[in-house]
């Protein structure tokens, strides 16, 4: 089942991790494409996840959810992936031809904001679509808990729409400023851009009951939800931890507290899930730190990974999906123009994830055309015959990747522009009734080809006609049984590839 609510959003701008110590991506979840790239899964130690469609494999993407063992991927190309998800949360096909700019995934009802402002639902929607009277028009980005979303507008604002249980929808009065808005369960937090942060919504656990520090302007840097309380960046790259299993009398009790190992590290990355128990962090070093609720926790993190080379971290409580910077094909080359000598092709680059050094080549039949590393192509005699290629290099460390676009057609060689002809009637010799005479066609730069037609006139009644072949540009005519009179012979070329078409002066003869 799905159900679509229409908008007149903008482009999207939505929240994702923020990294400090490392040339940090936009605070986005929606990445851009410099800092896109491939998705990297992982799950619980002896459990391997689910796989992957092969297509993600190769596909750059820019934004990816986790939600128990199942994947919602957003490709830098605007395009939704779902993957190991129930029949009811299968993408919908409306969103097969739109541009998807962000999406958001609770496990069970799911939506995406496309390019034009249209808001999709699909899944086990629940009160997810009970819009009321909320203004959806103005949404930059949007999350979604149980039974409800909050949405951040263009001015800074927030609204909530859904399910208003424990007041999980009540914005607080006066909220401006705001940067990132990420739901929990029955909760919601809003990042200011002065760098504090508001909850509102059920507070049962103390999940909206925030620490004193995370309301201290210029505090913190992010902040990200879980089921029953909150995880923050601060500033100065220390961790705030509150709400379910951050309390009790023993350590058991405080799962989801920040671990005291991790006490004098720095971080850059954090991430957590609204499902259970399960926090994730990365430290300055690049090691990524997996805490919560058990052993039932993705923390079976690849060995030797690198946590400053992801954009992005997704958690549920049995998988961890990262999107690792990584060079790769967002859009492939293109040409056009026609493929004939004196003409000129021109070439659509390819686009690519990451910051890659962007070359251009131009081939004929598969060979570099010398010199040829501009985005337009003059073709010359040179490529008459062989099939032009425009090739996208994008170098970053490591092999160049190359994007070719579709072969042309041959080259087809030029075509020189006609010249005018001369076409001429010899003097008409006459024996008793037949009439006997030569057509000939002349032009410079060579000897006309194809055929001239032929008609005689007795008086104004037309008496003969043939179109004949030339012959070393000249074709002799013999015609008997004329009757007696005055005749008109008339001679036409048709022209050829090199020649235009003329006509003869008339030539005038009498049968006695």
């Amino acid at each position: 089942m799905s159900a679509s609510v229409p908008l007149r959003a903008s482009a999207v701008a939505s929240i994702a991790l923020v990294a400090g110590l490392f040339a940090p991506p936009p605070a986005t979840a929606t990445l851009d494409a410099t800092h896109a790239g491939a998705i990297l899964a992982w799950g619980r130690v002896g459990t391997a996840p689910l796989p992957l469609p092969e297509e993600l494999a190769t596909t750059p993407v820019s934004q990816a959810i986790a939600a128990g063992e199942a994947t919602m991927a957003l490709t830098t190309a605007g395009k939704v992936i779902a993957a190991n998800v129930t029949p009811q949360q299968e993408v919908p096909a409306e969103l097969a031809d739109e541009t998807v700019k962000q999406i958001a995934f609770d496990g069970t009802a799911a939506a995406a904001l496309t390019a034009d402002g249209e808001l999709v639902f699909w899944g086990d929607l629940g009160d997810h679509t009970t819009i009321g009277g909320v203004d959806l028009s103005d949404l930059t980005s949007f999350d979604l808990g149980t039974g409800f979303g909050v949405g951040l507008t263009s001015n800074g604002t927030v609204v909530a729409w859904g399910n208003n249980a424990d007041g999980r929808t009540d914005v607080p009065g006066g909220l401006t400023n705001v940067v990132k808005v990420d739901a929990g369960s029955e909760h919601a937090y809003a990042l200011r851009a002065d760098g504090t942060v508001v909850g509102w919504g059920r507070n049962q656990q103390g999940q909206v009951t925030l620490p004193a520090d995370v309301t201290v302007p210029g505090a913190v840097q992010d902040i990200v939800a879980r089921a029953a309380g909150g995880l923050a960046l601060m500033t100065d790259g220390t961790l705030r931890s509150w709400g379910q299993g951050t309390t009790g009398a023993t350590p058991a009790a405080k799962y989801n507290a920040v671990p005291a190992a991790y006490t004098g590290s720095t971080f850059t990355q954090i991430a957590s899930t609204t499902a259970s128990g399960a926090n994730l962090a990365v430290d300055s070093t690049g090691a990524v730190r997996v805490w919560g609720s058990g052993s039932s926790l993705p923390a079976d993190v690849p060995a030797g990974l690198d946590g400053n080379g992801l954009s992005q971290i997704s958690l549920s409580s049995q998988l961890a999906l990262a999107i690792q910077r990584k060079v790769m094909t967002v859009t492939a080359s293109t040409l056009a123009g026609t493929a004939k000598q004196g003409s000129t092709l021109t070439g659509t680059p390819a686009t690519f994830s990451g910051t890659p050094e962007i070359s251009h080549q131009w081939l004929a039949d598969g060979t570099p055309i010398a010199g040829a590393t501009g985005t337009s192509l003059a073709l010359t005699s040179a490529q008459v015959g062989k099939r032009i290629t425009f090739r996208t290099i994008a170098t970053d460390s490591g092999t160049p990747l190359t994007s070719d676009s579709p072969p042309s057609a041959a080259v087809a060689p030029l075509v020189p522009p006609k010249v005018s002809t001369r076409t001429t009637i010899s003097k008409v010799r006459v024996k008793r009734t037949t009439a006997a005479f030569t057509v000939k066609v002349t032009r410079s730069g060579g000897t006309p080809t194809g055929k001239v037609t032929v008609q005689i006139k007795r008086g104004a009644k037309k008496v003969y006609r043939k179109t004949v072949s030339l012959r070393s540009g000249a074709a002799k005519v013999t015609v008997k049984r004329l009757k007696k009179g005055r005749h008109t012979v008339t001679a036409s070329y048709l022209g050829d590839s090199r020649g235009k078409s003329s006509s003869a002066k008339a030539q005038r003869f009498r049968i006695r």
